[in-house]
């Protein structure tokens, strides 16, 4: 079982996972899996690391979203940044994606 432990001297929503070392692409796998915003769902994300920066591609529907899957995988051991590729497509056709 992993624990879930606020990091030290701070409160609040940040926590990092105490868990033995994962790849970065697969714990980044788990931490999507298991946010509920995302449950079985993270297959839907492409995610590799190049350098120190963990890439994350995929499509989301919201801004909002897009910036919580940011938020989810910034504490990620071996990462120092994320580059979040993630379109936003929404219904109504609105788009970030670029178009080709």
């Amino acid at each position: 079982m992993r624990a879930i432990k606020n990091a030290p001297g701070r409160t609040g929503s940040r926590r990092r996972v105490d868990q033995p070392w994962l790849p970065p692409a697969v714990a980044a796998r788990e931490l999507l899996g298991r946010h509920p915003h995302f449950h079985g769902r993270a297959e839907e994300f492409g995610v590799k690391l190049e350098g120190d920066a963990l890439v994350v591609e995929g499509v989301v529907p919201s801004f909002y979203l897009k910036q919580l899957v940011q938020q989810v995988l910034r504490d990620v051991r071996g990462v120092r940044r994320v580059d979040n590729r993630v379109a936003v497509v929404n219904a109504c056709g609105l788009s970030s994606h670029e178009r080709r």
